[in-house]
């Protein structure tokens, strides 16, 4: 992705600061010298920027890795696994390594129980480096281990913005001539976005059917003890 370098005089988008903060990563693994016992993790995460917040409370067990962490998300919010995400923790970027972008460290060797966290701890995902959807991953409580745990949601917000709409701006805006059938590109918009589209409507039973038909490749193996 070819770097945006704004105008002088103008401030930087939050798009093109994220970018800058990223690249300027030299990754060093932040990863503990051991794991943290087994246990189930309760987050809350949010969609950056998009108002009324969209988001969704769940529990996970903290022997995933990152990149099984990366699907929950995916099955959470609705996404369709169509773009490219990373993590940011600790200041650090992991995802799925590319020689030909930034360097991430791979997700898919780290584990959510590799890292420091106490109640509060923040991480960032962003998906999609084109729009630019940015999550807040909150750690609300550290739950006691349930051997064949299966993620869970537990409720949340509002719906996912549809694919490609333009991050939080493009949604934004898209919202906003949906409701005004004056506008020269209402019926562009609606029939784009859907004509039954409801930016309040959120289905927890179908969010956790998608996290259980999904949670057979996403069931890591125990790591046996030498």
């Amino acid at each position: 992705m070819a770097t945006r370098r704004p105008c002088a005089g103008r401030r930087k988008s939050y798009e093109e600061s994220l970018e800058e903060h990223l690249r300027s990563i030299t990754p060093v693994d932040v990863a503990l010298p051991e794991p943290r016992p087994p246990a189930i993790y309760q987050f809350k995460i949010e969609i950056c920027g998009v108002v009324p917040t969209v988001w969704r409370r769940v529990q996970v067990p903290n022997d995933l890795s990152l990149q099984k962490l990366h699907w929950v998300i995916q099955c959470l919010f609705g996404w369709d696994e169509s773009h490219l995400h990373r993590f940011e923790i600790q200041k650090t970027a992991y995802g799925v390594p590319d020689p030909d972008s930034y360097e991430v460290l791979d997700e898919e060797e780290r584990r959510i129980c590799d890292f420091a966290v106490r109640k509060g701890t923040k991480w960032f995902y962003e998906y999609d480096f084109g729009d630019c959807w940015g999550h807040v991953i909150a750690l609300e409580k550290v739950l006691p281990w349930q051997d064949n745990f299966v993620p869970v949601c537990l409720e949340g917000a509002r719906a996912c913005p549809p694919e490609d709409s333009g991050g939080p701006p493009g949604y934004w805006w898209k919202l906003q001539i949906m409701q005004d059938p004056t506008h020269k590109e209402h019926e562009e918009v609606c029939d784009w976005m859907g004509r039954d589209w409801d930016p309040e409507r959120f289905d927890l039973s179908s969010v956790n059917l998608r996290l259980k038909q999904q949670f057979t490749r996403l069931r890591p193996s125990r790591r046996k003890k030498s």
